[in-house]
């Protein structure tokens, strides 16, 4: 049978009604007799150490229980400390470190109702308690409550009146107990002899800031202690003011030696100075730590133990981040911040690669309410996103080669494996150009918003970037929100087109006053518009076309694809692939109606038709071969009568009709503008960046990616794949 030895500390578990109140009377013996079935589970004795209210616990009561347990280790199978509620996680923090290492377990219970009341908890937490005495499976300090088992680092009182006062913070439960049976979920750490230790620095303060602080209070703290630890407000965020009051307040003091310690008011997930400007700014201060995930009981009892040991800058930082008992996972002093600004495609794609590396906090900030808007507007709601024959003669710019380190190491294979690896069914259609099987561009964002969640990304909408300042380490960014800091920075904010959808020149902005110039803009994948005589009646109407740009009678690009007629011009694959040569002065449009059959084949389609149907009215010329529409517009544009009959036209008139179907020209007046063009053509020079990486040349830790840049593809699904390309390589951050 195991030995244990309880030792009582007072508390309300052990409190009687006295005329001045609830106060503890009861010794650890007494408190056994109201729970017989302990005598059948161990032999336990008792050492009444002192009874107090919890809330009179000092630094030297955590001291002599340290005492105690040393010098009992050797004679007992384990230990339960009776304790108040209040102040308990407290005293379970400090014995962490003042006894470190503990393979035996050493359990403290208490209870929000006396143990002589009707209704108590104080009879199950107290056999509970014993039961994690006697495990082999549990080791060092733990408090057992409401059949939880927390671990000591770990622990906050989070309820004031109900029983389940207790939670594990940024950690799971060791254990818990059903019936007073013990299911353990976590074997904890434990050295063959543990290392005591039995004094503290009680020179440490703790303040929590509140709106319109008063550095005083952190002056009058901190000339009376060696440390103070801080709560600031979310995840860092400290009052600077105007007159930069707190920073001089800080460097008064840590030059005279003393530290600061910044914590969190919010009870879970933890701190992260680097988020913001005014924590970065602590952050290069020696003198001045930070929590992270840890809760403010085990940094202020943490602090307590280091200061005894030594104040030496080096040294209690290297003690306050080595973990002791799990009291510190995420040790964020070895993390980067990286911020991408742009939630469009290569932006998302460059937060998710970056948020792969665990030591990198991603922030990924989005002007509009949500991420993804362009992406839902690409090919006509569909979303063609890739295309499996993509190679860099797809895509324009100063320096086209540009393309080639990215879209080999992330080619379009690699692109489907990446979103079928999300979830995402595909189907390749005409031309290798790629859409989700749904026939929705919704799919694709979904999958690409799961994926950000899934990875941790910190997705703030409704947040553009107004400024980006260069800052030793990093950049320093200016958004709605505040300031923000970066150690590596991603832009991703897009080009100029599709106003509407989110096109904006921000990118542009933020990178002139770091030195990256842009080449002039154009709109892109765009509807041209013509001279609209003929256009306007075939408004709606579509044909698979060859169609050339010319000036000066010579051919400037020519495209294949669908064509669309519009009510000023035309639109469609074939349109926008000119579009590009087109935004850049007018010129004419050449139009082959039937491009995979030559003149003559076309000639004698004619003349069968004439031969065969002379009584068929001209109009009809082109029925069966192209829209009927665009059949008597022809026949027009060839200065025939369509209403006349066939028999009547003579092999001239054929032949003018054949041209007309495989030489139809329109006046070139220009492109829609960047509200209606898809991307935009030219960008920030590629001449500032290294292709292999996509990080400038002279301004280290800053990349660029996406259609930001002086790279534009042809019409379908050429731009997504060199988003994802670019995205990927720019969020590798140069590894």
């Amino acid at each position: 049978m195991k030995k244990i030895l309880m030792i009582g500390t007072g508390g309300t578990i052990a409190s009687e009604m006295t005329p001045e109140g609830l106060a503890p009377e009861l010794t650890p013996a007494q408190l056994l007799r109201y729970v017989p079935a302990i005598s059948d589970l161990c032999r336990v004795d008792c050492l009444s150490l002192f009874s107090i209210d919890s809330t009179n616990i000092t630094p030297a009561h955590w001291c002599a229980i340290a005492r105690s347990l040393e010098d009992n280790y050797d004679r007992y199978d384990g230990f339960v400390i009776s304790h108040g509620t209040d102040t308990m996680a407290y005293t379970a923090a400090a014995l962490s470190y003042l006894v470190q290492g503990a393979k035996k377990p050493i359990m403290l219970t208490g209870a929000q109702k006396p143990i002589n009341y009707d209704s108590t908890d104080s009879k199950l937490n107290l056999m509970d308690a014993f039961v994690c005495a006697c495990s082999e499976e549990l080791h060092g300090v733990n408090i057992v409550f409401s059949g939880r088992v927390i671990l000591g680092t770990r622990a906050r009182k989070t309820c004031s009146k109900s029983f389940a006062a207790f939670s594990s913070i940024n950690y799971p439960d060791v254990g818990i107990l059903h019936d007073h049976l013990l299911m353990p979920y976590i074997e904890g750490t434990y050295a063959e002899r543990p290392e005591f230790f039995t004094r503290l620095d009680s020179r440490v303060g703790l303040v929590k800031m509140i709106p319109g602080t008063d550095f005083e209070l952190l002056e009058f703290m901190l000339e009376r202690k060696d440390a103070l630890i801080i709560e600031c407000f979310g995840v860092g965020g400290l009052p600077s003011y105007s007159d930069d009051q707190l920073f001089d307040t800080v460097r008064r003091y840590t030059d005279r030696g003393k530290f600061i310690v910044a914590t969190t008011q919010v009870q879970n997930e933890g701190s992260d100075l680097s988020v913001y400007s005014v924590g970065h700014r602590l952050k290069d201060n020696p003198n001045v730590l930070e929590a992270y995930d840890m809760t403010t009981e085990a940094a202020l009892a943490k602090m307590m133990w280091i200061l005894d040991k030594t104040k030496e800058p080096e040294e209690v930082s290297r003690l306050f981040y080595t973990p002791v008992s799990h009291d510190i996972l995420n040790r964020g002093y070895a993390m980067e911040t990286v911020v991408v600004i742009g939630g469009g495609a290569s932006g998302m794609m460059a937060a998710l690669t970056a948020a792969e590396d665990k030591n990198n906090k991603v922030i990924l900030l989005e002007r509009q309410q949500r991420v993804g808007r362009k992406l839902l507007a690409t090919g006509n709601g569909r979303c063609n996103l890739t295309n499996t024959g993509a190679t860099a003669e797809n895509y324009h710019g100063d320096d086209p080669d540009f393309v080639k380190p990215a879209l080999e190491k992330f080619p379009p294979e690699a692109a489907l494996g990446f979103f079928g690896g999300l979830g995402l069914l595909t189907v390749e259609e005409y031309g290798g150009r790629v859409y989700p099987l749904s026939n929705s561009a919704n799919s694709v964002v979904d999958v690409l918003r799961f994926a950000l969640d899934r990875a941790g990304v910190e997705l703030r909408t409704a947040c553009p970037a107004r400024e980006i300042q260069r800052r030793d380490g990093g950049y320093l960014l200016r958004t709605d929100e505040g300031e923000l800091f970066a150690h590596k920075l991603i832009v991703a904010c897009g080009g100029a087109a599709g106003a509407k959808l989110g096109g904006v020149m921000d990118g542009y902005e933020l990178l002139k006053p770091l030195g990256h110039k842009r080449t002039k803009l154009h709109p892109a994948l765009v509807q041209l518009i013509t001279d609209p005589e003929y256009p306007r009646s075939l408004k709606g109407v579509r044909a698979e076309v060859k169609m050339g740009l010319y000036r000066g009678g010579e051919m400037v690009c020519e495209s294949r694809g669908e064509l669309q007629f519009t009510d000023n011009g035309v639109s469609g694959p074939a349109a926008f692939d000119l579009s590009r040569a087109a935004a850049e002065g007018g010129g004419e449009l050449r139009i082959d109606f039937l491009r995979d059959y030559g003149n003559a084949h076309v000639q004698d389609l004619l003349r069968y038709r004439w031969e065969r149907f002379p009584a068929l009215p001209c109009g009809e010329l082109f029925t069966g071969m192209l829209h009927n529409r665009l059949g008597r517009m022809l026949v027009k544009y060839s200065g025939l009568n369509g209403a006349a009959p066939l028999e009547n036209l003579s092999t001239a008139e054929l032949q003018r009709a054949a041209a007309a179907c495989k030489d139809f020209r329109l006046t070139l007046r220009g492109t829609e503008g960047f509200d209606s063009a898809q991307v935009t053509a030219g960008g920030i020079k590629t001449t500032g960046f290294n292709p292999e990486t996509l990080e400038s040349w002279f301004m280290p830790g800053l990349f660029v990616c996406g259609e930001l840049l002086d790279v534009d593809g042809d019409c379908g699904g050429y731009n997504l794949q060199w988003a994802w390309a670019s995205g990927r390589l720019a969020g590798r951050l140069g590894k």
